[in-house]
């Protein structure tokens, strides 16, 4: 298993600790997905460690918090850089490993603003927005090879990295339709059954 990351490396070796804990192998990759030599390089390390891709798994955000009328273009292009460019890179640079492998399956995770909206969150729902045209896309693209290509937007996650306290009710999101906020291991849930094994052609 790859674990990537960019500024958080004690992070992505802690996750990357857990799956050597449970006998499996795991390889640290860190760099920034908006920048496709650095992503190219990434998959090639990735190929000399692994032999390929057959699962891809999408999940770099900014998610920052800004008024319109104070946004600046630079905090546009970034959110639009590391959700959508990044996921362009990575899902190309996946792809063709799979397409040469026979199959396999991309998870891009999204969220709940590019549905409903979100005040001081436009650039988020809008990169939200561009990620489900993108998993559409590339699902009709691919589906004739064996592989799936699904986004995941699971709402308001609970845990260390929660953004609930931050995040006011006048931001448009509302309440948790089940009355609280998701637990990691359900989004991970979902997120394994899109992996999951495909039926056979």
């Amino acid at each position: 298993m790859v674990v990537h990351g960019r500024p958080s490396r004690d992070e992505v070796e802690a996750v990357a600790a857990e799956i050597r804990a449970l006998g499996r192998q795991a390889l640290v990759v860190l760099g920034d997905v908006a920048d496709e030599p650095t992503v190219v390089d990434s998959f090639a390390r990735i190929d000399a460690r692994f032999g390929g891709v057959d699962i891809l798994v999408n999940n770099a955000a900014i998610r920052g918090q800004r008024p319109f009328l104070d946004m600046t273009l630079q905090d546009w292009q970034s959110t639009m850089a590391v959700i959508l460019d990044g996921t362009f890179l990575c899902s190309r640079e996946g792809l063709r490993r799979m397409v040469a492998r026979g199959g396999g399956t991309v998870v891009n995770l999204g969220g709940v603003s590019a549905h409903v909206g979100a005040k001081q969150r436009a650039q988020v729902a809008v990169a939200g927005a561009g990620l489900l045209g993108l998993t559409k896309s590339l699902a009709v693209e691919f589906a004739d090879r064996n592989i799936t290509v699904n986004c995941v937007a699971p709402g308001k996650i609970g845990g260390p990295r929660s953004v609930t306290a931050g995040v006011s009710p006048a931001m448009g999101h509302g309440g948790p339709i089940v009355g609280r906020e998701g637990h990691i291991e359900e989004a991970a849930f979902v997120i394994r059954r899109c992996a999951g094994p495909r039926r056979a052609s």
